[in-house]
Parts: C-alpha cells; sequence; structure tokens
C-alpha cells in the first residue's frame, strides 16, 4: 500500500525528470569570470547552452593587447558578441543582458545580428572588463570557448 511519503517521492521525482527532459524549466542566464592561471595566457570552457539563455563571461585586459577569442560546436549554432569598455550587465525580467558597444572586427555570422561572431582576433582598444555574451541561433548547444590574452 503507497504511503502519502511515497506518493509524494513519485510526484516529486516526476516532476524533477520533466524538468530535465524539458530543457528549459530551470534554465537561466549565468555570468562567469575568466580568469588566467598564472603563467597562462589561454582559457578553455567547454559548457552546454540551452536554446533562448545566454552565457557572459568577463574578462580584465589592457589596451593594446592581443586578443584571440573563438567559439566552437558540432553544428555551428552557437555565437558570441564581445563587449568593450566600459560596458556592464543588467538585470531585466529576461535575465541578464549587457549594455555597451560591441566590440567591431569579427568574423560575422551570415544572417544575425551585426557584431555576432565565432571568431575574434586583434589589440584590445580599451583597459579594462569585456564582456563575451554567447547564445545560440538555433537549439541547444555544446560549445568550446578559448579566450587567449597576450
Amino acid at each position: 500500500m503507497h504511503t502519502l511519503k511515497t506518493r509524494l517521492s513519485v510526484a516529486l521525482s516526476t516532476f524533477a525528470i520533466a524538468a530535465l527532459l524539458s530543457g528549459t524549466a530551470m534554465a537561466e542566464d549565468t555570468l562567469r569570470t575568466i580568469k588566467f592561471l598564472a603563467g597562462h595566457t589561454s582559457v578553455a570552457i567547454h559548457d552546454d547552452l540551452v536554446e533562448r539563455d545566454s552565457h557572459i563571461f568577463v574578462f580584465a585586459a589592457e589596451a593594446g593587447q592581443e586578443a584571440n577569442i573563438q567559439v566552437k560546436s558540432l553544428e555551428e549554432n552557437a555565437d558570441l558578441t564581445i563587449y568593450q569598455p566600459p560596458s556592464k550587465i543588467e538585470h531585466d525580467a529576461d535575465g541578464l543582458d549587457v549594455d555597451g558597444e560591441i566590440l567591431q572586427g569579427g568574423k560575422p555570422v551570415p544572417g544575425l545580428d551585426p557584431g555576432a561572431t565565432r571568431h575574434w582576433q586583434g589589440k584590445l582598444p580599451a583597459s579594462g572588463s569585456y564582456y563575451i555574451e554567447l547564445v545560440s541561433d538555433r537549439g541547444n548547444v555544446t560549445y568550446d570557448l578559448t579566450v587567449s590574452i597576450k
């Protein structure tokens, strides 16, 4: 005979499984700080992104440093936009947004907003915090983000 505790446990387990299978039930935008280990100039990040969410990364750099920022995904559906200093994070009903000037010069992705790219390389124009906003242009995505600063 099922007790109330058993029924409640089954109901909660069913809800948790449904939430995991839906993929978007508990997803949200995230902000992460990129820190380079002593003696290292590069960071590699492997992660998953749910459609309609974004991962935002921030790193500090100096004007004139060389940067190489690239995102790769199996279906080429991960795109990034880089914002130069002075930019800031804003919280709104949809989650996190970056407010600032887009760093120009990346290879554009056809059909997407100006500034969307998968690869940016060049000299950074200003000292301060740079934000990388990573999104999926279709479906969920597993990506590899590499940020190199010299």
